[in-house]
C-alpha cells in the first residue's frame, strides 16, 4: 500500500510491538503527506516551526 504512494517503508517488531519505519529517502513525501493533518502546535514535532526555548517574562495580574 505504501509504495502505491511512493514511500518506502518496513516493518519491524520491538519487543512485543510492531514500528513502522519510512526509509530516508520517503522522509519529505511522507512530510508533505501528513501535513494537513497535523495540528499547527505540534509542527515543532517534525521541523516545521522551531521551538522557541527564551524565557518569558510572568504576566502579572492586578485588580482594583
Amino acid at each position: 500500500m505504501l509504495g502505491e504512494i511512493g514511500l518506502e517503508a518496513s516493518l519491524n517488531k520491538d519487543k512485543i510491538y510492531w514500528r513502522v519505519r519510512f526509509k530516508k529517502s520517503s522522509i519529505p513525501l511522507l512530510m508533505e503527506k501528513i501535513q494537513p493533518y497535523i495540528v499547527p502546535s505540534m509542527y515543532y514535532k517534525i521541523g516545521l516551526k522551531p521551538v522557541e526555548t527564551t524565557r518569558q517574562s510572568p504576566v502579572v495580574m492586578t485588580t482594583g
